[in-house]
């Protein structure tokens, strides 16, 4: 079954932090799975893209089998005296642009590590 990339993106003008601050740092996408107690099963490797100046680098693409897919969003700033957000839930669209600026975020329950599968 042939792979299908996802562009990740964070909006046309990047991260910002609320004082206008292009970020820096990483953000970290964890392939989950939603299991029937409203926790999460991890279910593949994270990807993990380098913040420059509030824009995703290159490469920022992930690859999904044509499947829905779930990830844990992990926003890790190095800019100076910025606290971190805790980390959120979003879908990955089976084709297309995944912006995570506009992407519906979910609240993150339990996370349980099993057996990765590739899926992302």
């Amino acid at each position: 079954m042939p792979l299908t990339p996802i562009t990740v993106i964070y909006g046309t003008g990047g991260l910002s932090l609320p004082d206008g601050t292009p970020a820096t740092g990483t953000i970290t996408l964890q392939p989950v799975q939603e299991t029937p107690d409203a926790a999460y099963t991890i279910v593949a490797a994270p990807r993990v893209f380098t913040l420059s100046a509030g824009q995703i680098g290159t490469p920022n693409t992930i690859d999904t089998n044509g499947q829905p897919v779930q990830v844990l969003v992990y926003e890790q700033f190095t800019n100076p005296g910025v606290k971190n957000a805790p980390p959120y839930v979003v879908a990955v669209p089976t084709s297309g642009t995944l912006d995570l600026s506009t992407a519906s975020r979910g609240t993150v329950g339990v996370v349980t590590p099993t057996d990765r599968k590739s899926v992302v």
